[in-house]
């Protein structure tokens, strides 16, 4: 049973993190850009505009992706509390895998955003629909 509760506490423990720093970004963007803290490419540090979209788009993937992943963790842990050592371990490898996986891709959603909507230099695109 202490081999289940180490794996569980690790298993939610990433949804608990990026539904916190995806609410942190999302509502506390810190005011300078900074090279030691937030969300930092090279696009994204261009300019405020650019600074406070790239929180904003990465804050609310992380936020709501936490949100949905947890929920999922807890009900697949649960349904294996009474599982032998290695179902347990495969089980969170996998919640912690895929949300591993999603903290990645949430970033190449974000640079794809900040691509659509600012030019190389950080300048807002114009739209013009056809």
């Amino acid at each position: 049973m202490a081999f289940w509760i180490f794996i569980f506490v690790l298993v939610i423990l990433l949804p608990l993190i990026m539904i916190l720093m995806g609410n942190l970004f999302i509502t506390r963007t810190p005011n300078y850009i900074s090279r030691h803290y937030g969300y930092r490419t090279r696009l994204s540090m261009k300019n405020r505009h650019t600074w406070l979209f790239a929180h904003d788009y990465f804050g609310r993937i992380w936020f709501w992706y936490g949100l949905v992943s947890l929920p999922l963790s807890i009900a697949g842990m649960l349904l294996c509390r009474n599982g032998d050592f290695n179902t347990i371990g495969i089980v969170g490898e996998v919640f912690c895998i895929a949300d591993v996986i999603s903290m990645a891709l949430s970033a190449v959603f974000t640079e794809n955003a900040l691509r659509k909507r600012f030019d190389q230099d950080g300048r807002y695109k114009l739209l013009i629909k056809s």
